[in-house]
Parts: structure tokens; sequence; C-alpha cells
């Protein structure tokens, strides 16, 4: 026997092994090394400790979770401000733009246990001047808060890349810590191809970012048009939105009265062209013109095309079936959640959008627009249908018959494997990854 290639061999691979083993817990130690260390997160319209407004439940989703490996998370809103609007309301001649001021409330600031949640004010009327400079006029809000509040952090997680994506690279440079964005929607496949100016905008914030990170495979594909790799990490849900047991789900639909022994749909969103909720309505005449059966179908949310859609309810004389519950707060929508045997989903545009992976959480089967991030995470009919033309109402009354007539087939159990995968756990453990990158 050869001893001295034996003991080459073995001094080899116990080397070898040893260095991997140190690797490995240099890599779990960094992952957990952010107990001493601060994020800034800078978002728009954060949800408010008072409920007034709903906004990017997804990025609370997210900020909870990441907090649990912090020393402490500060969250950054800007909200516009608009200066004695009673007052410009009432000048005529300022109709054609106090008419589009879109007036957030007066949020305020709060703290809930390692988080710290800010509002400050900026300047912004809705023309192009002040839409061109909402980025620097944020900054300066933002710039202002972190010395008055004493703010010291070590990295910054931008959440859209229009503007909070541009202040976080402005206070990059400043403050010479690194910055993460994460591109969402609009501004990742719209806003970039809209014009010239707005592609050399995008592309020159995200330049100065240490990684990109967005939320579907097809946003990938528009970075990539503009010269940049991205990571996908898609949106996840939080312990809310989970299946109820049978006995809590009859409770329920006591309590909310919602029939028993009706077929239950729901949607969730804003009542806003975008969100194509008429498309859902004339599919529902052709479904009930087709059907014996008795359904009800919910429509939560609110926005400026509710008498439109009233209207459109009571041409088709389906005011017996279809019911605008209007803004209800997000805790109280797993409820309703687990009350329905199908949610639709008939957007005309969206990013990955969170109330996906939330129904998906709550172990529901659903039908989802051919946009964005839906097809990538609804690729096989097991958890979910893709509607091709959103604003066909025949081909999505024919995926409601065929989901209703089939029902008893739906694999409820698979659903709920795969949801495990989006839970905010698994999603942030993805995030931490990038955020150990960039400190390292």
């Amino acid at each position: 026997m050869n001893y001295n290639l034996f003991y080459f061999i073995l001094i080899h691979y116990t080397f070898n092994f040893n260095f991997i083993l140190a690797y490995i817990n240099i890599v779990r130690e960094t992952l957990t090394n952010f107990k001493d260390k601060n994020l800034l997160v800078i978002t728009r319209f954060y949800p408010d400790g008072e409920n007034l407004i709903i906004g990017d439940s997804f990025v609370k989703g997210q900020v909870d979770e990441l907090a649990k490996n912090f020393n402490k998370i500060y969250v950054v809103s800007p909200i516009p401000y608009v200066p004695a609007v009673s007052t410009l309301k009432n000048l005529k001649f300022l109709s054609p733009i106090t008419n589009k001021l879109d007036i957030k409330p007066d949020l305020k600031n709060y703290k809930y246990k390692n988080v710290e949640v800010y509002y400050p004010k900026y300047l912004h009327l809705p023309i192009s001047k002040f839409r061109n400079e909402m980025g620097d006029n944020q900054f300066k809000a933002i710039d202002k808060l972190l010395k008055n509040q004493n703010i010291n952090f070590d990295l910054i997680h931008s959440q859209f890349i229009w503007g909070s994506g541009y202040t976080g690279s402005k206070l990059k440079e400043k403050y010479k810590k690194p910055l993460i964005i994460t591109g969402h929607g609009f501004d990742v496949y719209d806003l970039p191809f809209r014009n010239d100016y707005w592609n050399s905008k995008i592309k020159s914030i995200l330049e100065k970012a240490d990684k990109i990170i967005t939320v579907s495979e097809k946003n990938v594909e528009f970075i990539s048009k503009l010269g940049f790799n991205a990571e996908m990490i898609p949106n996840g849900y939080n312990t809310l939105f989970k299946s109820f047991e049978k006995s809590q789900i009859e409770k329920l639909k006591d309590k909310l009265k919602i029939p028993k022994d009706e077929y239950i749909i729901l949607t969730v969103g804003n009542l806003i062209e975008i969100k194509n909720q008429e498309t859902l309505i004339k599919s529902l005449k052709l479904f009930k013109e087709n059907q014996t059966k008795n359904f009800k179908c919910y429509i939560i949310g609110e926005g400026h095309l509710k008498e439109y859609l009233i209207n459109l309810i009571n041409k088709y004389d389906l005011n017996d079936n279809i019911k605008l519950l209007g803004k209800i707060p997000h805790d109280e929508i797993p409820n309703w959640m687990n009350c329905c045997d199908l949610f639709v989903l008939p957007s005309l545009n969206e990013g990955n959008p969170t109330v996906m992976f939330e129904i998906l959480g709550c172990n529901k089967y659903m039908i989802g627009s051919n946009v964005g991030g839906i097809p990538n995470i609804l690729y096989d009919e097991k958890y979910g249908k893709i509607l091709k033309n959103p604003k066909d109402e025949a081909e999505l009354f024919n995926l409601i018959n065929e989901t209703y007539l089939n029902k008893k087939l739906i694999d409820y159990i698979e659903i709920s494997k795969y949801a495990d995968s989006f839970s905010w756990e698994t999603i942030c453990g993805k995030i931490l990854k990038e955020y150990a990158d960039v400190i390292n």
C-alpha cells in the first residue's frame, strides 16, 4: 500500500472539510450578525398605526419578519404635503390641479417592538415640475428627519425604484451606506419605458444600487432590458393568512352573513381600472345565466370606480349576487378569504401581487390574469388557473364555470404545501442573504 498517497489524500480532504465547515460558520455568523445593525427602509404608503390607510401591507409583512434579525428598523414613508388645501380648492381657476389632489390623512409617527415608523412631509402638487422634483423633495424631507431624530443606520433598503430608490441613492451617496432596491410593478414594467427622460432617470438610480431585487421573473426581464441584473425574490404573506378549521369557517359565515349553501367568489383590490372588476362582473352575468346554483361574489376595496361598478351590477341584475364591501382592515381579510370557494384576480397589470400569496396561504384556489409574476406562481393548474386575456369576460366565465364544476377535484393539501414556500420567514431568509452580500 502506498502510505504516502494515503496520508496525502487524508490530509487534503481533512483540510478541505475543515475549510468548508469554517466557511459555513462564517456564512451562518454573517446571517445572524445583524443584531448589532440598524436597517433603514424607505417606502411609500407604509400602513399607519391607526389604520387610516391600508398602505403597502407587503412591505410591513417583510419588515415585521426582518425586525427579528436587526437591532432596530427605521421605516420612512414620505407623505406629499399641499399647503392650505381647503383654500386652494375654493379657487376655481386652480380646479384642474386641485381636483387631482390625492391628499393622505395626517399620519402620525409610531413605534412597535424594535421598529420606528416616520411620515415626513414634502411639498407636492400634481404638475410636471413637482413630479420631476419629487425625488429631491423626498430626499430633503428624509435627510432632515434623520438629523432631527438622530437616526443611525448601516444599510438602506428602498422599496420601489421611483422615488424611494432615488431617495435611497442620494442617501447612499451622502452617508456612504450600502443600498438595496426592490422593484415591484409600474416602476419596472412601465415607467422606465415611457420616454427617454424616465429611461435615463431609472437607469441612473439602478446604477447606484449595490443589489437589485425584484418580485417576478417577468420583472427580471424588464430590468435586464435596462442593462442590469436582478435577483428574483417574490413577495410573501404573514401568518394571519392561514387555513381555518371548518368549524371556525362556519361561525365566520354566520358572523359575516355569508350564505352557507351558495358558491362564494371573492376578489380584493382598489376599485380602479387596472384591477378590472368590470370584466369579473360581466363574466358573472354569464355564470348566472348558465348555472342553476346560487352564488355570491364579494368585492373588497374602495376607489373612484365604485359608482360605475354599482351601475354595472344594476344593469345586469346582479344585486343579489355581487356585493361591494368597501374598505376592510387588512387583518380581517383572512376571514373573508377562508369563507370563499374561489378567488379571482382579473388585473390588467401587476407586479407580483401579495394578495396572490395570501390566498394561497389561506389554502384557496384562484384564477389570475396572465400578467406580471402571476403565471410564474400559478404555473400548475393544481394551484390556480390563468386568464390569458383579462378583458375577455367569456374566457373568465369559462374558467369560473370549469372551476365550479370540478371543485371536488381541487387538492388543497398540495396548495397548502406550496404556500409554505412563500411565508415571510422563507422569503426574508433570502433577503437576509442579499443583505449579507452587500454588507460584506
